[in-house]
């Protein structure tokens, strides 16, 4: 087995605790490679000598072979340095504490003999950990970036920014402010909007009866987005096909609706610029009985109106015009 050690200059270490990693090192006979700069911190504090084919580049990723394990010695920045260093290479990462505080940092500089006896008797716990790819104008990355769980994008100067959010060249929705937050979606999505909502249950179940009683519809409405889920899942699980026998329609335009293996055609009635206008409508009536004489306000009205917009997408198409067969 092949230990990629990695770290970085400004990771404080005792040269106790290096002294510890390499009798590990040594005692479950692993072979090992090491950062160009953490070769130089080991050399300086007189705890080995790193042969110069030992060491890999600070921006290069390491010789990554069968059965490698990369550990990462420092905090959670460290250990994402590392992880991005591994282009994704299919690479378990384990990271040593070498702080006070690491949400991600698992191992205990206290505990090195442990945690290298682990990796040799191969019962460490992988937990599998999404990744999303940054492509475009990245500074200092002009090849793009590998980010672990999320990424941010941030206005550079003053005033604000807005972001828009596409999938599958569908629009989802506008930001504006400092800067957005992007994290990928779980694997396992579909699986976990069920358990989310009693409305999914209530669209589910109420499909399958009525499908039972009638497999010759052409498209069932949803009256919010959850509900249309589960009349989707509903569909399928009766073997016809979205939207080639059935088409479905929701309500409401949630950010889910762009991301399910179908993506749901609905309608957006702009449900964020009412609250928002909500609160305006609100906190004007507050201002304006503050500025009031007496504090007898008269009754105002407000009238506000939306015209909704369709969003189409895969779960709609033309209706089919000959009877389904029964499945």
């Amino acid at each position: 087995m092949k230990l990629l050690l990695f770290s970085r200059r400004g990771v404080v270490h005792a040269a106790d605790e290096l002294r510890r990693t390499f009798a590990a090192i040594a005692r479950y006979g692993f072979d090992f490679v090491v950062n160009k700069e953490f070769a130089e911190t080991i050399r300086s504090l007189g705890v080995a000598q790193i042969p110069a084919e030992k060491e890999y580049g600070c921006n290069a990723c390491p010789p990554v072979g069968d059965g490698a394990v990369m550990v990462c010695y420092g905090g959670d920045g460290t250990l994402l340095d590392g992880v991005r260093l591994l282009g994704g290479a299919p690479v378990p990462v384990v990271g040593i504490n070498a702080g006070h505080m690491g949400f991600l940092t698992g191992g205990r500089k206290e505990a090195i003999e442990e945690l290298f006896a682990e990796i040799a008797r191969g019962t460490l716990r992988i937990e599998q950990r999404t990744m999303l790819r940054v492509e475009g104008a990245v500074e200092g990355m002009p090849q793009g970036a590998l980010a672990v769980n999320e990424a941010a994008v941030q206005r550079s100067g003053a005033g604000m920014i807005s972001v828009e959010c596409r999938v599958d060249d569908q629009q989802v929705a506008t930001y504006y402010g400092d800067g957005v937050i992007v994290k990928s979606a779980d694997e396992d999505l579909d699986e976990v909007i069920p358990s989310m909502d009693s409305e999914y249950k209530m669209g589910y179940y109420l499909t399958k009866e009525l499908l039972r009683e009638d497999k010759n519809l052409t498209a069932i409405v949803g009256m919010n987005d959850m509900i249309a889920f589960g009349i989707m899942d509903a569909v399928l699980k009766s073997k016809l096909r979205i939207p080639a026998d059935i088409s479905v329609v929701g309500c409401d335009n949630t950010v889910y609706s762009s991301f399910r293996s179908i993506s749901l055609t609905t309608i957006d009635h702009y449900v964020p610029l009412k609250g928002r206008d909500a609160c305006d409508i609100i906190l004007r009536k507050i201002q304006s009985l503050r500025e009031s004489q007496d504090g007898n306000e008269p009754l105002s009205t407000y009238h506000v109106e939306y015209e909704p917009k369709l969003i189409v997408r895969r779960s709609t198409s033309y209706a089919r015009t000959e009877k389904l067969k029964n499945k």
